[in-house]
């Protein structure tokens, strides 16, 4: 168990702690890179960064120069479908940290797994996008009138 003495990481909103520590969350949601390949990336690059591998991709935590570089190589292995956003606590912090809170979900990851939900869409537009696929006009149902609405309605208190 890592608490924040044992760190001395303590967490402000930001991704950067008052150790200097800065933290990232990178998502992966590409057809050819596994969360294990984004983890693989990090450690081979050398660069002394805490990956922490996650079912979603990694979390890394560093210097700010460090992350950022770290960020960057692990974006390139499928840079429409990975994504970089920062984080507010670094890796082991106590107040994230499910062993210390006695398991449960941490606060937070309702958001992000919604999040990281909607990536795969955003990473096909990126893709035709880059492939200059010209942007087609978004077909909208059409609306039901009000009195139609409204006939509905006084049908079924009529029940």
């Amino acid at each position: 168990m890592v608490n924040e003495t044992d760190t001395g990481m303590k967490s402000n909103a930001g991704g950067t702690d008052r150790s200097g520590q800065y933290t990232k969350v990178i998502a992966v949601s590409s057809d050819s890179v596994l969360p294990a390949d984004a983890a693989a990336a990090a450690y081979s690059s050398g660069i002394p960064v805490i990956v922490k591998e996650t079912c979603y991709g990694i979390v890394i935590s560093g210097t700010k120069e460090n992350v950022s570089a770290v960020a960057d190589i692990v974006q390139s292995l499928d840079k429409n479908h990975i994504f970089v956003k920062d984080r507010g606590f670094p890796t082991g912090d106590p107040r994230r940290c499910r062993a210390i809170r006695n398991g449960g979900q941490r606060p937070g990851f309702y958001t992000l797994h919604e999040e990281i939900s909607k990536l795969d869409v955003i990473g096909d537009a990126l893709d035709d996008y880059d492939m200059q696929i010209p942007l087609r006009e978004a077909e909208w149902p059409e609306k039901v009138p009000a009195e139609k609405l409204e006939a509905v309605i006084r049908s079924l208190d009529e029940d």
